[in-house]
Protein backbone atom coordinates (compact mmCIF):
# COMPACT_ATOMS: atom_id res chain seq x y z
CA UNK A 1 0.00 0.00 0.00
CA UNK A 2 1.63 3.02 -0.74
CA UNK A 3 0.71 6.39 0.91
CA UNK A 4 0.93 10.04 -0.70
CA UNK A 5 1.71 12.83 1.65
CA UNK A 6 -1.65 14.66 2.26
CA UNK A 7 -1.93 18.40 3.70
CA UNK A 8 -5.36 18.22 4.45
CA UNK A 9 -5.90 16.85 8.26
CA UNK A 10 -9.72 15.96 7.16
CA UNK A 11 -7.96 13.79 4.82
CA UNK A 12 -5.37 12.23 7.11
CA UNK A 13 -8.36 11.30 9.33
CA UNK A 14 -10.00 9.28 6.35
CA UNK A 15 -6.77 7.46 5.47
CA UNK A 16 -5.98 6.43 9.07
CA UNK A 17 -9.75 5.68 9.80
CA UNK A 18 -9.70 3.41 6.30
CA UNK A 19 -6.17 1.61 7.34
CA UNK A 20 -7.85 0.61 10.95
CA UNK A 21 -10.55 -0.90 8.87
CA UNK A 22 -8.58 -2.53 6.98
CA UNK A 23 -6.88 -4.16 9.76
CA UNK A 24 -9.77 -4.71 11.83
CA UNK A 25 -8.55 -2.88 14.80
CA UNK A 26 -11.58 -2.35 16.48
CA UNK A 27 -12.55 -5.78 16.48
CA UNK A 28 -8.89 -6.99 17.48
CA UNK A 29 -9.40 -4.66 20.29
CA UNK A 30 -12.50 -5.35 21.39
CA UNK A 31 -11.29 -8.57 21.57
CA UNK A 32 -7.91 -8.22 23.23
CA UNK A 33 -10.21 -6.43 25.81
CA UNK A 34 -12.74 -9.31 26.56
CA UNK A 35 -10.02 -12.06 27.67
CA UNK A 36 -9.13 -10.51 30.98
CA UNK A 37 -13.17 -11.54 31.92
CA UNK A 38 -13.57 -14.74 30.15
CA UNK A 39 -9.98 -16.12 31.98
CA UNK A 40 -11.15 -14.81 35.46
CA UNK A 41 -14.40 -16.08 35.05
CA UNK A 42 -13.41 -19.74 33.86
CA UNK A 43 -10.32 -19.51 36.97
CA UNK A 44 -13.62 -19.11 38.78
CA UNK A 45 -15.36 -22.02 37.25
CA UNK A 46 -11.98 -24.13 37.64
CA UNK A 47 -12.01 -23.21 41.54
CA UNK A 48 -15.24 -24.21 42.01
CA UNK A 49 -14.92 -27.56 40.02
CA UNK A 50 -11.84 -28.04 42.07
CA UNK A 51 -13.17 -27.49 45.25
CA UNK A 52 -16.11 -29.97 44.42
CA UNK A 53 -13.77 -32.67 43.55
CA UNK A 54 -12.07 -32.29 47.27
CA UNK A 55 -15.30 -32.59 49.00
CA UNK A 56 -15.89 -35.64 47.13
CA UNK A 57 -12.57 -37.11 47.92
CA UNK A 58 -13.35 -36.85 51.34
CA UNK A 59 -16.55 -38.28 51.35
CA UNK A 60 -15.51 -41.09 49.35
CA UNK A 61 -12.36 -41.41 51.93
CA UNK A 62 -14.93 -40.72 55.06
CA UNK A 63 -17.29 -44.27 53.14
CA UNK A 64 -14.13 -46.30 52.92
CA UNK A 65 -13.02 -45.20 56.46
CA UNK A 66 -16.46 -46.29 57.76
CA UNK A 67 -16.74 -49.85 56.25
CA UNK A 68 -13.18 -50.52 57.02
CA UNK A 69 -14.01 -49.48 60.70
CA UNK A 70 -16.88 -51.68 60.77
CA UNK A 71 -14.61 -54.77 59.34
CA UNK A 72 -12.04 -53.83 61.58
CA UNK A 73 -14.58 -54.16 64.76
CA UNK A 74 -16.11 -57.55 63.34
CA UNK A 75 -15.92 -60.46 65.78
CA UNK A 76 -16.95 -63.77 65.24
CA UNK A 77 -19.81 -64.64 67.32
CA UNK A 78 -18.65 -67.72 68.17
CA UNK A 79 -15.10 -66.95 69.67
CA UNK A 80 -14.78 -63.18 70.45
CA UNK A 81 -12.26 -63.00 67.60
CA UNK A 82 -11.97 -60.87 64.96
CA UNK A 83 -13.88 -62.18 61.98
CA UNK A 84 -11.16 -60.60 59.80
CA UNK A 85 -8.22 -61.57 61.87
CA UNK A 86 -5.55 -60.26 58.77
CA UNK A 87 -4.74 -57.67 56.91
CA UNK A 88 -5.10 -59.59 53.42
CA UNK A 89 -9.02 -60.85 54.77
CA UNK A 90 -9.64 -57.00 55.68
CA UNK A 91 -8.89 -56.00 51.89
CA UNK A 92 -10.30 -58.35 50.45
CA UNK A 93 -13.67 -57.95 52.59
CA UNK A 94 -13.35 -54.21 52.09
CA UNK A 95 -13.35 -54.55 48.25
CA UNK A 96 -16.39 -56.49 48.70
CA UNK A 97 -18.15 -54.14 50.61
CA UNK A 98 -17.00 -51.11 48.37
CA UNK A 99 -18.42 -52.86 45.78
CA UNK A 100 -21.86 -53.73 47.00
CA UNK A 101 -22.23 -50.10 48.42
CA UNK A 102 -24.93 -48.39 46.16
CA UNK A 103 -23.95 -45.00 48.19
CA UNK A 104 -19.75 -45.61 47.86
CA UNK A 105 -20.34 -46.20 43.84
CA UNK A 106 -22.12 -43.11 43.66
CA UNK A 107 -19.76 -41.11 45.40
CA UNK A 108 -17.35 -42.68 43.26
CA UNK A 109 -19.12 -41.94 39.90
CA UNK A 110 -19.37 -38.25 41.36
CA UNK A 111 -15.96 -37.66 41.91
CA UNK A 112 -15.06 -39.29 38.45
CA UNK A 113 -17.51 -36.40 36.90
CA UNK A 114 -15.95 -33.64 39.01
CA UNK A 115 -12.90 -34.79 37.91
CA UNK A 116 -13.36 -34.44 33.84
CA UNK A 117 -14.87 -31.04 35.23
CA UNK A 118 -12.11 -30.07 36.57
CA UNK A 119 -10.01 -31.08 33.47
CA UNK A 120 -12.49 -29.65 30.92
CA UNK A 121 -12.12 -26.20 32.92
CA UNK A 122 -8.34 -26.66 32.77
CA UNK A 123 -8.67 -27.18 29.25
CA UNK A 124 -10.36 -23.92 28.78
CA UNK A 125 -8.54 -21.68 30.89
CA UNK A 126 -5.55 -23.21 28.87
CA UNK A 127 -6.97 -22.39 25.60
CA UNK A 128 -8.28 -18.93 26.94
CA UNK A 129 -4.62 -18.27 27.87
CA UNK A 130 -3.14 -19.21 24.39
CA UNK A 131 -6.22 -17.51 23.03
CA UNK A 132 -5.02 -14.16 24.97
CA UNK A 133 -1.55 -14.44 23.69
CA UNK A 134 -2.08 -14.96 20.52
CA UNK A 135 -4.09 -11.94 20.16
CA UNK A 136 -1.64 -9.82 21.72
CA UNK A 137 0.89 -11.26 19.71
CA UNK A 138 -1.09 -9.70 16.43
CA UNK A 139 -2.06 -6.17 18.01
CA UNK A 140 1.77 -6.10 18.32
CA UNK A 141 2.41 -6.85 14.82
CA UNK A 142 -0.28 -4.72 13.50
CA UNK A 143 1.12 -1.60 15.64
CA UNK A 144 3.87 -2.73 14.02
CA UNK A 145 2.06 -2.13 10.54
CA UNK A 146 0.50 0.89 11.59
CA UNK A 147 3.87 2.53 12.73
CA UNK A 148 5.52 0.94 9.19
CA UNK A 149 2.63 2.92 7.31
CA UNK A 150 2.71 5.79 9.56
CA UNK A 151 6.76 6.55 8.68
CA UNK A 152 6.25 5.76 5.31
CA UNK A 153 3.41 8.99 5.08
CA UNK A 154 5.41 10.92 7.33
Amino acid sequence: MSVQPIGNRLDNTKLVSSIEQALNIEKLQNTLMSYPEQIRARQQQLQSAKENLEAMKAEVLFEEQMILAEITEAQNPATGKPMYSNDTARKAELARRLNESREYQKRVHQQKEYERAVNSCQFDLDLLNNQFAATSTVARLTATRLGLIASLGA
